[in-house]
């Protein structure tokens, strides 16, 4: 029995080994598969940077929105909360990652909140909260008076290093992203 099925296997041989595709084959395979999963991954960030477009235009039209970004050139402090609120109305509490913390130390800008605010004056509180390299946690309350025009408003909130262990913050209008 044992040497008959050797013999089925041995007839069988030859056209296995010749239906094998070769080295080149099946490199031109691989690179027609990673040329295809590549194009795919292009159209699905093109799709998904369209939606953002799209949201963007139809959720905060020119006229009513309102983009707030954060930059920390600050040395000698690390930001580990920041809150931001219009009257009691809370629009952002964020704890920056230590990657994100490094990004803005280097000049870096990360946005902090997009909304709607109606045309005209308000007001904005803003909480910043961090250590000190002693390891001692340290606050800084912040209100400012902004005024909301027809077009977009973008305001760069920059953490900076003062004397005596303090912080303070400055609140720069950044010009519309493109």
């Amino acid at each position: 029995m044992f040497k008959k099925s050797c013999a089925i296997f041995a007839l069988l041989l030859p056209s296995l080994v010749l239906a094998a595709p070769s080295e080149d084959e099946l490199l031109r395979s691989l690179r027609a598969n990673d040329a295809t999963v590549q194009n795919l991954k292009t159209r699905a960030m093109n799709v998904l940077a369209g939606m953002q477009d799209h949201r963007d235009t139809h959720f905060y039209p020119p006229e009513q929105r309102f983009e707030v970004y954060l930059s920390s050139p600050a040395r000698r402090f690390t930001l580990t909360r920041i809150e931001l609120r219009a009257g009691e109305q809370v629009l952002s509490s964020t704890e920056p990652d230590s990657a994100a913390v490094y990004a803005m130390r280097m000049g870096g800008a990360a946005p902090i909140y997009k909304g709607n605010v109606s045309q005209g004056p308000f007001s904005l509180q803003v909480v910043v909260e961090g250590t000190l390299p002693d390891g001692s946690s340290i606050s800084h309350n912040a209100s400012m008076n902004l005024s909301k025009a027809a077009q977009p408003l973008n305001v760069e909130l920059r953490i900076r290093d003062m004397p005596n262990n303090r912080v303070g913050l400055d609140a720069l209008e950044r010009e519309e992203r493109p």
